[in-house]
């Protein structure tokens, strides 16, 4: 009786000791994601909800759910009114109108930036601006073996780039955004005052089209210019990279008004009407 019940005993310790299975920070991360999302899906429905309606929409426990809202108004995309109801800020309108006019830009642009890539037989670019930084959105590559390296999705400096400069030259708020950067120097030609690039951009203007003369990378050249929306705001740049054996400093005019050519092509696509 006393073997059986130290048997029994261990066996009870053994199931016990046994550890339990914790949920790495990825799954962790991944469910706080997708519980981020039902309550953004919830609140996008429509008009405001009071909270005990958002727990029985969404199905979250009211810690989880209060922890979730708290988070979202601290990021500005939740508004809670007086009466404590819940809604979608204007936030979230001003992020998914980016996403549907860069989706918008995407499609318009595809034949120009081809028909682009196919004449100069070098890698084009169409990018934006976001938090100060070139963003590529676009690319069509050089048929050529040895050309400039970049992915869709990839960020840039402004200061050094030509799709950058030609964000910037247009940009209304051009001095205050100069004024913030960190102007890094990646090459020995980078600008690196906030003076010398803001006079850089007049010129730009002037001109109707900006250079990167080895400024981002060694041996790169590029030329871009600026698309502009129905109100006439820049709202993307559009450029052509040759490395420095293939480009020729004495077809940068003519090589420049096809550019500006093409981005004009684009803003027109894009409801602009030069004046």
């Amino acid at each position: 009786m006393e073997e059986c019940s130290g048997l029994k005993t261990g066996a009870r310790r053994t199931m016990a000791a046994k550890p339990k299975v914790v949920k790495n920070t990825e799954e962790k991360q991944i469910s706080a994601a997708v519980r981020t999302m039902a309550v953004l899906e919830a609140l996008s429905e429509g008009g405001s909800f009071t909270f005990d309606a958002l727990v029985e929409k969404v199905g979250l426990a009211k810690p989880t759910l209060f922890r979730f809202l708290k988070t979202l108004k601290s990021l500005g995309y939740v508004l809670q009114h007086e009466d404590s109801r819940y809604s979608l800020s204007l936030k979230m309108l001003t992020v998914g109108s980016k996403a549907l006019g860069a989706m918008e830009l995407h499609d318009a642009s595809r034949p120009v930036i081809k028909r682009l890539a196919k004449y100069f037989k070098e890698t084009v670019h169409l990018a934006i601006l976001m938090d100060a930084k070139v963003v590529y959105i676009q690319k069509v590559e050089s048929v050529h073996t040895i050309r400039m390296y970049s992915t869709i999705g990839k960020q840039a400096p402004l200061h050094c780039t030509s799709l950058g400069k030609a964000l910037l030259a247009w940009n209304p708020d051009r001095e205050k955004i100069v004024k913030k950067l960190e102007l890094v120097p990646y090459t020995r030609n980078t600008i690196v005052t906030s003076k010398s690039l803001l006079a850089e951009l007049d010129a730009i203007r002037e001109l109707g089209y900006s250079t990167d003369n080895e400024e981002h990378e060694p041996d790169i050249r590029c030329i871009g210019a600026p698309v502009f929306d129905y109100s006439g705001s820049v709202i993307a740049a559009v450029s052509v990279a040759w490395p420095v054996y293939r480009y020729k400093p004495e077809e940068e005019p003519k090589n420049a008004a096809t550019i500006m050519a093409a981005a004009k092509e684009i803003s027109t696509l894009m409801g602009y009407e030069a004046e």
